[in-house]
């Protein structure tokens, strides 16, 4: 199963396989993470945007030179996240990263905005790019099919019929 250490234990918890031993201590050492992004997400000013870009230099694959993290952002699947050179992330953003998510260079990504790259369809936003406020980007969708459900994310993979984006923006 491919996707994130958090997204292949969520889908053994919803396809009601054996969880690891393994698998509860990889969760219990995410605690002290979460802990610590529950309190950097709401730190306001320019010392806010220090401690959460040196942070999630620690925690995303990748976070370039003098990127901008501001408060309220939600990152999911974190070491499939990159973002390049001069990025801002604006106010209250989710980017939830079962596949990769590639943000290039001096690329803002405007308040509120949903950036969620589904399994095996990774997206990538280009150099100079402005997504506006309020967008949603999805790279998978789940569709009508017979004998498929559309019921979101608690039922398994193997009843549902999903479509993939498979393009740049």
């Amino acid at each position: 199963m491919k996707g994130s250490r958090e997204y292949q234990i969520f889908h053994k918890f919803i396809n009601k396989d054996k969880i690891s031993l393994a698998d509860y201590f990889f969760v219990i050492t995410q605690i002290p993470f979460d802990l610590i992004e529950f309190f950097l997400r709401n730190i306001p000013g320019p010392i806010g945007f220090k401690m959460r870009s040196f942070y999630y230099k620690f925690r995303l694959k990748k976070v370039g030179k003098n990127v901008l993290i501001d408060i309220g952002v939600v990152f999911s699947g974190h070491k499939n996240i990159y973002l390049d050179d001069f990025c801002y992330v604006d106010k209250y953003c989710l980017l939830n990263a079962v596949s990769a998510i590639e943000v290039g260079k001096r690329t803002h990504i405007s308040s509120f905005c949903i950036i969620h790259a589904g399994i095996d369809s990774p997206i990538k936003i280009g150099k100079y790019v402005g997504i506006a406020a309020n967008s949603k980007i999805h790279s998978s969708s789940e569709s009508i099919a017979k004998n498929k459900r559309m019921s979101g994310p608690m039922v398994p993979l193997s009843q549902k019929n999903l479509k993939y984006l498979k393009r740049n923006l």
